[in-house]
């Protein structure tokens, strides 16, 4: 996210908005994130996967059959790639 001298508190974004990985992916590494994957349940004609990143938990959303052609698993290692434009930032105002 780009620096405009606020304190930034909190990010959100939809589960849906955050893509998932095998393999580390190429560009830079602004929105990418190295996660483990600690939670899978199903909901309707997706699978919402919960992935900690540091000691970060996030959620990410893929289709049931991405689910499957991954071979997604608890305890496997991902990288999640976060769409930029649909970040909302929580910030504080710099009273500096």
């Amino acid at each position: 996210l780009p620096d405009d001298g606020n304190i930034v508190r909190r990010i959100a974004l939809f589960p849906r908005d955050i893509y998932i990985s095998e393999t580390k992916p190429p560009g830079p590494e602004v929105n990418r994130f190295k996660g483990t994957i600690t939670s899978i349940k199903s909901y309707g004609d997706a699978v919402r996967l919960e992935v900690k990143v540091g000691e970060n938990n996030l959620l990410a959303e893929v289709p049931h059959h991405i689910f499957e052609d991954m071979d997604l698993t608890v305890g496997k290692e991902v990288f999640l790639i976060l769409k930029l434009r649909r970040i909302k930032v929580y910030q504080d105002r710099d009273s500096g």
